[in-house]
């Protein structure tokens, strides 16, 4: 492993990791080249594992004999002797420390003997932290409308990362490309001439990486903002998320938590083809302990970061990339927003028409259409994919008795499908007509524009997918 150390110009070393001694010497020497050159030193203790891997595994790779000669080995052995040889270490002292250490682990065997299974209704708890959800920001002072100013999507972000940078010198933004480059999509552009190498990083090309990176600056107290180009890119973190961010309070009874803020682009639309173009926020809004947030209005975007950076726990927010040059009018008191509720855009009557991030535009404009044929469509923008604001839902619902779900994911195991069978398990017999969901088409989102256009919910498939429930007699 060392070897690959010099791939990238590092300094590394190799050393017997059976040898206690040894490796004190290399890790001085590792320590006295960082001091000195600010620079990084890889050091490889080179070990033997003397049990199973797992409490399942069988050892067919290796006998008895070659684990009897490694354990001679050992690096508690070896440095006895080596205690032993240099006459800082006798034997009455290493009966002394043998008893006490018997008696130590006798002492927490009969500790775990003795005690009781943990209670199956504390099950669910510290899957997300004790403390209360992320409230609602008290409404801010009325201000002029000149006291307002027309930002993009972008912008509205930008101004987030800003605003908290400023306030809050934990806070800092990694990623690829985000420094002198900007952003792929832009948004910290400027941002490292602002604040620098140590607030603005710039990554390796490396998710697993440097979504790990900023998870560990997380559990250590810092506010990490980690940008992940696409959602195609997050698959290479999915480990650090899902097996650490999102199981570590739970695994670690409360004793730890995880607030970092990861950000990413989702949808199609710009032509980027099937690596870059696909919506799997609804594959993360299947885990527990993380919060998705999908923000579609220049509000969101911008109060929707600053709140999650008061979350106690992660927090995964997909901006959709045809809503970053959107305009819209953003406060100059403008602060945290509301990350527990859905909101409803539109009020209507006759259907519920249930959406976020990129298809909510479409769908206001088709519920404008239809309000033009005579159905009021009632529109509602989740903002939130997990947890799930089924109160909002099941209220529109209970009102319209009829409902159609628009999901830019694919539709088989969609978060449509979820918010269906919800509604069929608590408000069946409030239906008038059969659920409805209007998901991409399941293919990989092609590169051609009428292709793609074709794959994704467009305004003539929304209200076409409404007048044929609205036929749908009860």
């Amino acid at each position: 492993m060392s070897a690959k150390a010099k791939s990238y110009g590092m300094t590394s070393a190799a050393v017997d990791g059976m040898d206690v001694t040894a490796v004190e010497g290399a890790g001085r020497q590792a320590l006295d080249h960082i001091a000195k050159t600010g620079r990084p030193f890889l050091l490889e203790c080179r070990t033997y594992r003397f049990r199973a891997h797992s409490m399942f595994d069988a050892q067919l790779y290796r006998d008895k004999e070659e684990v009897a000669q490694w354990r001679q080995k050992g690096p508690i052995v070896r440095f006895q002797n080596w205690l032993e040889q240099n006459q800082l270490l006798h034997a009455e002292e290493i009966e002394e420390i043998t008893a006490e250490v018997d008696r130590e682990i006798a002492e927490a065997v009969a500790f775990a003997e003795a005690g009781t299974d943990e209670p199956v209704e504390t099950l669910t708890r510290h899957v997300v932290s004790d403390e209360p959800p992320v409230a609602p920001q008290p409404a801010p002072k009325p201000v002029p409308d000149s006291a307002a100013r027309k930002v993009t999507y972008r912008e509205a972000v930008k101004t987030a990362i800003t605003d908290a940078l400023t306030r809050d010198d934990r806070v800092f933004l990694m990623g690829e490309d985000v420094g002198k480059y900007g952003g792929c999509y832009a948004v910290s552009k400027g941002l490292f001439n602002q604040f620098g190498g140590d607030r603005i990083r710039d990554t390796p090309l490396s998710e697993s990486g440097f979504t790990g990176a900023g998870i560990g600056a997380a559990i250590a107290g810092m506010r990490p903002i980690v940008e992940v180009m696409t959602v195609n890119f997050s698959l290479l973190a999915l480990d650090q998320i899902l097996n650490t961010a999102a199981t570590f309070r739970h695994m670690s009874n409360n004793q730890f938590g995880v607030p970092v803020v990861i950000r990413m682009a989702t949808g199609a639309g710009k032509q980027l083809a099937a690596q870059h173009s696909h919506s799997l926020e609804g594959w993360y809004a299947h885990i527990p302990g993380l919060r998705v947030l999908t923000p579609a209005t220049i509000e969101d975007a911008h109060g929707m970061l600053l709140s999650a950076l008061e979350d106690p726990d992660p927090v995964l927010i997909f901006e959709n990339v045809m809503l970053y040059n959107t305009e819209g009018q953003l406060r100059e008191n403008a602060g945290p927003v509301d990350i527990n509720r859905a909101a409803v855009r539109k009020p209507g009557s006759d259907i519920s028409l249930i959406t976020y991030g990129g298809s909510l535009f479409k769908t206001l404009e088709a519920a404008r259409l239809l309000e033009q044929e005579g159905v009021s469509a009632e529109v509602i923008d989740l903002r939130v994919l997990r947890p799930l604001d089924m109160d909002t839902i099941l209220a529109s619902v209970t009102k319209t008795h009829r409902a159609l779900i628009v999901d830019e994911g694919w539709k088989s195991g969609s978060l449509a499908a979820e918010i269906g069978m919800r509604l069929a398990e608590d408000a069946f017999f409030e239906l008038d007509a059969p659920l409805a969901r209007l998901c991409s088409a399941e293919v990989p989102i092609p590169y051609a524009r009428h292709l793609e256009q074709a794959a994704i919910p467009q305004v003539d498939k929304i209200v076409a997918a409404v007048k044929s429930v609205m036929e749908q007699q009860p």
